[in-house]
């Protein structure tokens, strides 16, 4: 399906119907499975902050957020994303948020580092890497939340059953 967002994006979007949706999951497991086999990235690689989106629903720690509601405003670049948590769930989608709890800003670059854990939270405000609308404290839950794994973690996580690694909350539960 093909919309177009309101500024500051003003881009046409194309979204997924219900019977695309459902595939996601298997998206994501194929996701999951492909990046133990990632190397370490390369300077000068192209980074998609879509990309990252995506990645972060894949990574998302739906046992962090015990009975926390919160949207966020992710703009990186000219793309505007919003992620909403809440009941152990995780949505994102391409646009503005009507009422975001924290507004963060930054490039792709700086959002890989805070993802890889290659850049701390405080790090990237004291540097000015990250502009924050909204409390900061949302930087540091929003690193935790949706922080990447190494590929390393991936194959550790993909030798536990599925059973285990659910109660681990190792299985995100995303809803789009």
């Amino acid at each position: 399906m093909r919309r177009v967002l309101p500024p500051p994006a003003g881009s046409a979007v194309y979204e997924l119907t219900e019977v695309g949706n459902a595939i996601e999951p298997v998206v994501t497991a194929l996701g999951r499975w492909g990046h133990r086999f990632l190397g370490t990235r390369s300077e000068g690689e192209f980074l998609s902050a879509n990309a990252y989106v995506l990645a972060m629903r894949a990574a998302f720690r739906s046992d962090a957020v015990a009975n926390v509601t919160e949207t966020y405003e992710l703009r990186i670049g000219d793309q505007v994303f919003y992620i909403r948590v809440a009941d152990g769930h995780c949505s994102t989608s391409e646009g503005q948020s009507d009422a975001p709890d924290a507004i963060l800003k930054m490039d792709v670059s700086t959002l890989s580092s805070l993802l890889h854990g290659q850049l701390s939270p405080k790090d990237a405000l004291t540097t000015g890497r990250i502009e924050v609308t909204g409390d900061a404290a949302y930087v540091e839950r929003f690193v935790k939340l949706f922080a990447l794994p190494s590929p390393e973690q991936f194959r550790l996580a993909s030798a536990i059953p599925e059973e285990e690694r659910a109660t681990r909350g190792m299985r995100s539960r995303l809803r789009v």
